[in-house]
């Protein structure tokens, strides 16, 4: 009897072991369920930080380049596309929908035709007309825009610095910024032209360089034939991206535009605390040279005309009165004059309108150089 009882006791605590253990056993997979779903949980937050953190990213872009020179056209940008559209060569740099498309000027598809303009039957339709926009995403994260960028090369028809209908191969993104920061002009068809190798082309004698400190740094001045010039490479394969465009803390590539002082820290050194002062030097030599210019294309335009301003438009000397010299007055002046007006307003333009004087200045001395020394 009594070895029944016994028998009996370890069966009951069998049964209770075996009911523990699966209930332990049960907790320890509900426990592990637990964590793996608040992993996942934690997981899944954190992606949804990233993603809004992409968000953000891609606010701020937005944000820099609506208050930058691209997002914010001037009244010439707008006059540029309404009035002029009958000029070809304007709308790829004032209209987005230009190289976010394939280039192509668009005005016999009633794209942005002044609701004025009746010229060639090409009558303004609101609902088939497409307004023209600022440089925006499009222009240049799609279409040709997109294209130049991955390539490198500028096609021929959209490359303004030679008649010659042929390719710019810039080698590598900044082709896409080089297609409108040019001088706009073909310098070797315009220096034969000035000294007498070949007749007057184009609408103007004078052909000014495009508005900007665009030709100074493409390296596109008016350069004698076997004279060498200079060039601050460095700055010319590092680009408008190197230097307009770094990285942000954030980790973004900015889009304000606008100069970084970092960029120029990585080649010139740490000692560099801001544009102005790093400039001022080379500035304050370039400006010495270019009163020197001036003084020397006053004498030397003297005989045809009293100039006392040099200004960057067709018509490129000024008397004291505001009288601009005509085209029969340019024609009697010398080549190296020409010439030299043209660097001098390349310079000026480098100077004055935002430049400093940074971009090219080897360039920009050995162009000024060469010009006083052809006039001296």
């Amino acid at each position: 009897m009594k070895k029944r009882k016994n028998g009996l006791v370890l069966f009951v605590l069998m049964i209770v072991a075996i009911t523990v253990g699966i209930a332990l056993t049960g907790c320890s997979k509900t426990n592990d369920k637990t964590e793996e779903s608040t992993t996942k949980q934690k997981e899944s937050t954190t992606k949804q930080k990233d993603s809004l953190s992409t968000v953000d990213q891609v606010n701020s872009i937005t944000s820099e380049w609506k208050k930058s020179p691209h997002g914010t056209p001037s009244p010439h940008d707008e006059q540029s596309v309404f009035t002029y559209t009958q000029d070809k060569p304007c709308e790829p740099c004032h209209n987005g929908n230009a190289l976010a498309g394939d280039g192509t000027y668009k005005s016999t598809k009633n794209v942005i035709n002044n609701p004025s303009d009746t010229t060639n039957n090409k009558m303004y339709n609101s609902k088939t007309a497409e307004l023209p926009i600022t440089m925006g995403c499009t222009t240049c994260h799609s279409g040709l825009g997109a294209q130049i960028m991955k390539s490198g090369i500028i096609p021929a028809t959209q490359n303004t610095v030679t008649s010659l209908q042929k390719d710019w191969d810039v080698g590598n993104q900044n082709a896409l910024c080089f297609t409108c920061h040019n001088g706009r002009r073909d310098v070797e068809a315009d220096f034969a032209k000035w000294t007498g190798a070949t007749a007057s082309i184009g609408a103007h004698y004078y052909e000014y360089p495009h508005h900007g400190w665009n030709a100074l740094v493409t390296g596109k001045g008016m350069e004698y034939p076997g004279v060498k010039y200079p060039k601050n490479d460095s700055h010319m394969k590092t680009g408008c991206i190197g230097c307009h465009m770094g990285q942000t803390p954030d980790g973004y590539i900015s889009h304000t535009f606008e100069p970084n002082i970092n960029s120029c820290k990585k080649c010139h050194g740490t000692s560099v605390k801001n544009i102005d002062d790093f400039s001022k030097k080379s500035r304050e030599k370039i400006e010495k040279k270019m009163e020197t210019l001036k003084q020397l294309i006053f004498a030397k335009a003297a005989p045809v005309f009293n100039a006392t301003k040099i200004v960057a438009w067709y018509a490129p000397l000024q008397d004291a009165s505001g009288k601009e010299i005509s085209e029969d007055e340019l024609k009697k002046l010398p080549g190296d004059v020409l010439i030299a007006i043209y660097n001098y307003t390349i310079v000026e333009q480098e100077l004055g309108e935002g430049g400093k004087g940074i971009h090219n200045p080897q360039y920009a001395n050995a162009l000024l150089d060469e010009s006083i020394k052809r006039l001296k």
